[in-house]
Order: structure tokens, then C-alpha cells, then sequence
């Protein structure tokens, strides 16, 4: 991935996350994260698209659980608060 791309997905969660509180369509719950889906950007016309998870519907499937896990782990490093609304994933990070 060059860099422009990598920005190009960066900007694209920012913008998803400056949208304001967030809660799960399905349970209204709080605890969610926003990542990216990368998409082929020459053909599609876009870089990623974002997809916002939630821990209590999402967290069953493996890969979103590890994003929660990671989340989790980054949070006590940082002493910061594990879960709630997130910042996003990397960019390429996703299902």
C-alpha cells in the first residue's frame, strides 16, 4: 500500500468518527468501532469504505473479536478506557 492510499483511509475514518456518537443500529449498544474495508481504488473510484462493528452483535465473529481484543490491550497500555467509542482500526485491519 503507498502512503496516499494509507492516508486516503485514515481520512475516510476521521470522518466517520467526527459524525458524532455512535450506537449499534441493531442493539443501540455503544461499544463500537469503526474500520475500513479496502477497496480497489482505481476500479471503485474510492479507497475503503468504513463499517462500524459492535462488541455485542459483532463479537462472535473471530475477526472482530480480535479487533476488540486489540483495542482492549491498546487501552491498558495507554490507561486509557477499553471499549465505548473508538478512534477506528488501522487501515487494511478489518475482516
Amino acid at each position: 500500500m503507498d502512503d496516499r492510499y494509507i492516508q486516503e483511509v485514515a481520512r475516510l475514518i476521521a470522518r466517520a468518527d467526527a459524525r458524532g456518537p455512535r450506537a449499534c443500529e441493531l442493539c443501540g449498544g455503544r461499544e463500537v468501532l469503526t474500520a475500513a474495508v479496502p477497496l480497489d481504488p482505481d476500479t471503485i473510484g474510492v479507497a475503503a469504505i468504513a463499517i462500524t462493528y459492535c462488541r455485542a452483535c459483532d463479537g462472535g465473529d473471530p475477526a472482530v473479536a480480535e479487533m476488540f481484543a486489540r483495542l482492549d490491550a491498546a487501552a491498558g497500555e495507554t490507561g486509557g478506557e477499553a471499549g465505548g467509542e473508538t478512534g477506528g482500526e488501522a487501515a487494511g485491519e478489518g475482516p
